[in-house]
């Protein structure tokens, strides 16, 4: 099935700020072939500076092999309170199906604390 699926939201806390993140998969309908993960994360009680958030957006196949992944990319600026950081993988141009499984991190002062985000829902490319 095409379209867009994700995982639940995952919450955690860093440094004071509250956080959210969540896995999402897009994959394209009948005619084309292509698949793309993202990967969102939300501070929710206050506004972060430049550089407290970095998130990896990964594409898997079906058999749970990483396809693609965006590398981790960092804030570049202040994002509000419930604003949210999406980062998201390269197209992968091929049938099949594919999952969304991101990582974020939080600083903390000192370094990045890392949280997997709820692997996304199992979608298959071109149907």
């Amino acid at each position: 099935m095409a379209g867009i699926g994700s995982g639940p939201w995952g919450y955690y806390t860093v440094n004071g700020v509250n956080y959210k993140n969540i896995s999402v998969v897009t994959t394209s309908s009948a005619g084309s072939a292509w698949a793309f993960a993202e990967t969102d994360v939300v501070p929710t009680n206050r506004a972060v500076t430049t550089g407290w958030i970095s998130a990896n957006a990964r594409l898997f196949d079906a058999s749970g092999n990483l396809v693609l992944e965006s590398g981790f990319q960092t804030n570049p600026g202040t994002i509000r309170a419930n604003g949210v950081w999406d980062v998201f993988s390269p197209y992968r141009n091929a049938t099949g199906s594919f999952r969304s499984w991101g990582v974020s991190k939080a600083w903390n002062g000192a370094t990045y604390i890392a949280y997997y985000a709820s692997q996304s829902s199992l979608l298959s490319t071109g149907t």
